[in-house]
């Protein structure tokens, strides 16, 4: 792995970071739930050298712009949204906005804990000027809303509030993902065995139903994660359940059938906490060719969490990364992004100052050259990833895709070139 980008603290930089990252021209953008000017979170953001750090806004325990913001921000039009979990008018929360420059931050949403929900831990999801999200507590029965609001503040609307009986769920800490006209999430909570739900409901709120319930055994219980559609199955994370109780990779249809554990993570090994896979999946998915890219807060060879991969048919889990809670962070709590054959993300510990790293992990394969009488032999693993192969005369010329690669048994993908008087140049591309 490669040394973390930069460590946070609380010289006014930020801690803790429990957000996922967005990326955008270069740059990463993220939030810290802890530090800054006043010990109460950031919005920062990263070159992806990790060059350059920029503190975009620090937020204040008693002011209206809120503080402690768990998501990470999303980019629309230039400009990040995202939520605060405590602060505001109300103290319940709120939703802002700010410049990519660190300009123009303004909260433009206070909630009141009452039918418009509460403590909002979500990242948010945006369609045109509409933003989509769940509070995790507030709402008619006091268990969380799903919510929408024009990116200006306007049109406010609970779409749906969470009762946690009869099936309904409850708890909603993960965010929605949209997909036409329609949201999907998970609960926390509730569902018909009490143990985390699956749901889904319409954007004009005209329609609202439990897609999955978890029993709490092998299927997986309390899901803290926002969901990944590839197709139409739904991909996400329970925290817990499964064969060891370590939580588990699911998917699930959009109809609500089809339900597959595809993962269960394995026993702990005691007060250690370690294990060979990983424990307690509290994040969402990257995806590329059909292979999901996650991280678990717990287990693992140190008990600090890892980072993996897995097939969405639920074949090729791989540990990429065990994390040791020193330099390199650990307890991760948010998902990767993968960009340009690396994967990055935040550790919630760990870092220069111990309080959590923004961490980059090449995952790009290795090329093995073999040469025999006329040709060349080039072959990576299969299991590496959806990379292309390209090759070229000149580093400043153009790449051309090698379009006679195979895969070979033994795990590894192959291609045959045939040796030519001038030089050529190979390399591997997501």
């Amino acid at each position: 792995m490669s040394s973390p980008i930069i460590s946070a603290g609380t010289n006014g930089d930020g801690a803790f970071p429990e957000s996922s990252l967005g990326f955008s021209d270069g740059t990463f953008y993220g939030t810290a739930y802890e530090g800054g000017a006043w010990n109460a979170g950031t919005i920062f953001a990263l070159s992806s050298d990790g060059v350059r750090f920029t503190n975009l806004h620090s937020f204040a325990l008693f002011s209206d712009d809120g503080n402690t913001p768990k998501s990470g921000v999303i980019l629309a039009g230039g400009t990040l949204y995202g939520t605060a979990e405590y602060g505001g008018a109300s103290g319940q929360g709120t939703i802002f906005a700010v410049n990519t420059d660190g300009s123009g931050f303004t909260n433009f949403y206070n909630f009141t804990g009452g039918a418009d929900g509460g403590y909002p831990e979500c990242l948010l999801a945006v369609a045109g000027n509409t933003l989509f999200g769940t509070t995790l507590r507030g709402g008619a029965a006091g268990y969380g809303v799903v919510f929408s609001v024009n990116t200006n503040g306007a049109n406010f609307s609970t779409l749906h509030y969470f009762t946690g009986k009869g099936g309904d769920g409850a708890l909603p800490q993960s965010g929605v993902i949209l997909a036409g006209g329609t949201l999907y999430g998970a609960t926390l909570l509730g569902g018909a065995s009490g143990s985390g739900m699956v749901y889904a409901v319409n954007t004009d709120s005209t329609w609202f139903t439990n897609l999955y319930s978890f029993t709490g055994g092998v299927d997986g219980a309390a899901p803290l994660a926002s969901l990944k559609l590839i197709g139409n199955m739904l991909y996400g994370t329970a925290s817990a359940g499964g064969s060891a109780s370590n939580g588990v990779v699911f998917a699930v249809g959009t109809n609500g059938l089809d339900f597959t554990n595809l993962h269960s993570f394995a026993q702990t090994n005691g007060l250690l906490g370690v294990n060979a896979d990983g424990a307690c999946p509290q994040a969402s998915f990257s995806a590329a060719g059909g292979i999901l890219y996650g991280t678990t807060q717990l287990g693992g060879a140190t008990g600090n969490g890892t980072i993996f991969r897995i097939n969405a048919d639920g074949s090729g889990f791989k540990k990429l990364y065990d994390f040791a809670a020193g330099v390199d962070g650990g307890s991760p709590e948010a998902g990767v992004i993968l960009s340009g054959g690396s994967l990055y993300g935040t550790a919630n510990k760990g870092g220069l100052a111990g309080n959590g790293v923004v961490f980059g992990l090449n995952i790009r394969p290795q090329v093995t050259l073999t040469a025999l009488p006329g040709s060349l032999v080039l072959t990576w693993p299969t299991n590496a990833g959806p990379f292309t192969l390209q090759s070229c005369s000149n580093l400043t010329s153009a790449w051309y895709n090698m379009t006679n690669v195979s895969a070979q048994v033994g795990g590894q993908m192959s291609a045959t070139d045939t040796f030519s008087a001038s030089q050529k140049f190979y390399r591997l591309i997501q």
